[in-house]
């Protein structure tokens, strides 16, 4: 990469490494559905001994059949119902108590617990003056991408900017350095869980990968820096519609959430805390 990246642009150069990483992901990164063995995420181990104990007295119950087996097992039927209680009590109580250091996990929670369930749909539209229902996914996309392109406002030309007094300074901010240890560390600040742009490169792989992929980024965003623009790739995103509140089959009841590429929001952290530190200073 570094051998032939003096002489590409920063779109080429972007592009390049995007197949590399895909390529490599494709071939030696396993893909399969984790499922969870422990059951319930509230299900602690005093749950799952409560429940043994349980099975248990139930087949001693079906192998005699006293009154002592019969009375056990209803002993122990109370106990689950009340260890499960107390064991979704302290559950709900942890997750509340976490919800600064996680709150994916709390909001997910919620998720679950509405009897509404989020999504996108069935959307309602007019047609030749009837209102009909739309299901289909690719239908709905285009009638939600219609009315988020409606909404949005696109700054003409003749918007102007507010009167700035120009402040003297000896040393102006008018240049980004975007080292290897600037990269590695906006790599490390990324969340595991963050949702991947249109290139499909994924928080985990790029924090597996730091050591190996913060040169050829750092070359790439200092390509731009230089004067080559913007990749285009960069330009787009992925945008998902989230459910306010209201009727699920109104557009305007939805809001547009945009997923942009992560070698993106790289830089724009590096942007953003080389700013502060100049206005700090």
């Amino acid at each position: 990469f570094m051998a032939t990246s003096e002489s590409l642009t920063a779109e080429e150069c972007l592009r390049g490494l995007e197949s590399v990483i895909q390529e490599a992901e494709e071939n030696f990164v396993p893909k399969r559905v984790r499922r969870s063995k422990t059951g319930q995420a509230w299900a602690d181990h005093k749950v799952r001994e409560a429940c043994r104990r349980k099975t248990a007295a139930f087949r001693r119950m079906k192998v005699d059949g006293s009154e002592a087996s019969k009375a056990d097992y209803k002993s122990l039927t109370k106990k689950v119902k009340q260890v499960c209680r107390m064991a979704w009590i302290k559950h709900e109580w942890m997750l509340s108590k976490n919800f600064k250091t996680n709150p994916k996990a709390f909001y997910s929670y919620i998720s679950s617990r509405m009897k509404i369930k989020p999504g996108v749909g069935p959307l309602r539209r007019e047609v030749d003056g009837e209102m009909v229902d739309v299901t289909d996914e690719i239908e709905m996309a285009t009638q939600l991408n219609e009315y988020f392109s409606s909404v949005f406002q696109c700054p003409g030309d003749e918007v102007s900017l507010p009167p700035v007094t120009c402040l003297e300074s000896s040393s102006p901010f008018d240049h980004v350095s975007f080292d290897e240890d600037k990269i590695k560390k906006a790599i490390e600040s990324l969340k595991n869980d963050t949702s991947p742009g249109p290139d499909s490169i994924s928080a985990r792989i790029l924090k597996n990968l730091k050591d190996e992929l913060s040169r050829p980024i750092s070359v790439i965003l200092n390509k731009t820096m230089a004067g080559d623009q913007i990749p285009r790739n960069w330009k787009r995103s992925n945008v998902c519609a989230i459910f306010k509140k209201g009727n699920k089959a109104v557009v305007s009841n939805y809001r547009p959430i945009s997923m942009e590429s992560l070698l993106c929001k790289i830089g724009e952290k590096i942007v953003k805390n080389e700013l502060l530190d100049y206005l700090i200073k």
